[in-house]
């Protein structure tokens, strides 16, 4: 299934292979060289949460 391959399951968030997934498509569309920005949001103190 396409949505659990692309969706965590404990947040319902988009995971990290949907997220370069889409960063993928968005340079291969960028053929004209124009400027795109990407954001990344690191938090401190997160990984308990994630070990769980």
């Amino acid at each position: 299934n396409s949505r659990i391959a692309h969706i965590d399951s404990l947040t319902g968030l988009p995971n990290r292979r949907q997220f370069f997934e889409r960063l993928e498509t968005a340079v291969a569309r960028n053929k004209g060289g124009g400027r795109f920005y990407v954001g990344i949001l690191d938090l401190d103190g997160f990984k308990p949460v994630n070990d769980v």
